[in-house]
């Protein structure tokens, strides 16, 4: 048995733990790499298209029934760990009512009026993988937002590991049996939630928390932060995954499944580099909404994200044609381009990254880090209609590119606002052994 950890850690503490899921989700990198690389060859651009069309329905139902439930369990765990029994029983009644009955009612649905699904442009067993495929992220989410409030990042981090080499695993044998295709790519997904719901799942029971605390009020309470929750969620989905709709949308159909294969293969590449950022951000997110004063640390990590950030852009910009080439073949030749564009906007996104999670976890998900995301998204929807119909995956890789500059740009003034900094501290060149000392508390 583990102890829960403590809610009122000190700098050097929150400084290893942003080192040790740095570091982790570095040596994810290579494993994102090689699967990126084994669904590339074996789908096209066509079929990679259409698989991660499938995924980003997948995420937009699951926000879209969420409620922004999950990021609340975290706020409220990381306030009071003696709620963990009573949170679990609010997620479990939420995900009853908003997505296992209507994700039945659709299948059973999808299954008695087939036309139903052509409607959508899905086949009926999309609509069925799709279906399970929210069930199983939604409690995937649940979990992982629990592990997330109790600061168990430890666990959290072998994890992620697990799961990467799983999934590599599963590709890798369907692509040798020749069954690899956008339906079984899918259902790698749905296993992969599966272990790591089980995984999470087990690391809570095996942790030693405070007696339960009395619950009065606590579904109410994780209502209202859940909403917040959800105004910035979803317009950050939106904004990551929108320019999904857009291409198929705007470009003609004999041409918008593979412009999007090419489009989806540089984004995988691109964001790859916010493994970084995103760790940071979980871990600033759950101290922060512990109470604990992270602002020098947060400056310095934004930093050093954001230096590896254009580290990356320069490698990419310099050797990336012929690495992508190598990686998926001479059939994803254009999407070096829309690829360098998104890592120059991903760039912008390692800066605006740990500092929206240290916002959002210190003011329970404040207008400042919402109001970011629907104007990011806003520009990102404008500048789509404007560039995709002429440039196809390029023009939706230079929208992307602007419209995260402005969400890390209102972040930045947020962040300024709320911790009295002022925003030339954030652009102040500093030596990346500087930073580190201050991420270790130095």
């Amino acid at each position: 048995m583990t102890s829960a950890p403590e809610q009122r850690s000190s700098v050097p503490a929150v400084g290893r733990s942003v080192l040790w899921m740095v570091l982790t989700r570095a040596a994810l990198l290579p494993l994102g790499l090689a699967q990126g690389a084994v669904l590339a060859r074996q789908l096209g651009p066509a079929g990679l298209g259409r698989y991660s069309a499938l995924l980003v329905d997948a995420n937009l139902l699951v926000a879209l029934a969420g409620w922004g439930l999950p990021g609340a369990l975290s706020v409220l765990l990381g306030q009071e760990p003696g709620r963990l029994r009573a949170l679990v029983h609010i997620a479990l009644r939420h995900g009853l009512v908003v997505l296992v009955a209507p994700a039945a009612a659709v299948v059973l649905a999808a299954t008695l009026w087939p036309a139903l699904p052509a409607m959508v442009s899905r086949t009926p067993q999309e609509v069925a993988l799709v279906a399970v495929l929210c069930i199983c992220q939604y409690v995937r989410d649940v979990l992982g937002a629990l592990l997330l409030g109790g600061q168990l990042f430890g666990a959290q981090n072998r994890q992620a590991v697990l799961l990467s080499l799983f999934q590599i695993a599963l590709l890798l044998i369907l692509a040798g049996l020749g069954r690899l295709d956008a339906l079984s790519a899918l259902s790698v997904q749905i296993a992969g939630n599966v272990l790591l719901s089980v995984l999470a799942a087990r690391a809570l029971v095996a942790t030693r928390w405070p007696v339960s605390v009395p619950a009065a009020g606590l579904a109410a309470e994780a209502r209202r932060i859940g909403v917040r929750n959800f105004l910035h969620l979803l317009p950050d989905l939106l904004l990551m995954r929108i320019d999904v709709y857009l291409i198929q949308g705007l470009l003609r159909r004999a041409t918008a499944q593979t412009e999007l294969g090419l489009y989806q293969a540089g984004v995988r590449i691109a964001e790859l580099v916010l493994l970084v950022p995103s760790a940071l951000n979980a871990v600033l997110f759950a101290k922060a909404a512990a109470r604990e004063d992270l602002t020098r640390i947060t400056v310095a990590g934004a930093k050093l994200s954001m230096y590896l950030g254009l580290a990356c852009l320069l490698a990419m910009a310099f050797l990336g044609r012929p690495v992508l080439i190598l990686l998926f073949g001479p059939r994803f030749a254009g999407s070096f381009l829309p690829c360098l564009l998104v890592l120059l906007g991903c760039s912008a996104l390692c800066l605006g990254g740990p500092l929206a999670g240290t916002l959002a976890g210190a003011g329970a998900y404040p207008r400042s880090v919402i109001l970011a995301q629907v104007v990011a998204l806003l520009v990102n929807v404008g500048a789509n209609v404007v560039l995709i119909p002429p440039l196809g995956a390029v023009g939706a890789g230079a929208a992307s590119a602007l419209a995260y500059a402005v969400s890390t740009a209102v972040i930045a003034g947020g962040f300024c606002r709320r911790f009295g900094i002022s925003p030339l501290e954030l652009l102040r060149p500093e030596r990346p052994q500087t930073l580190l000392r201050w991420a270790k508390g130095g």
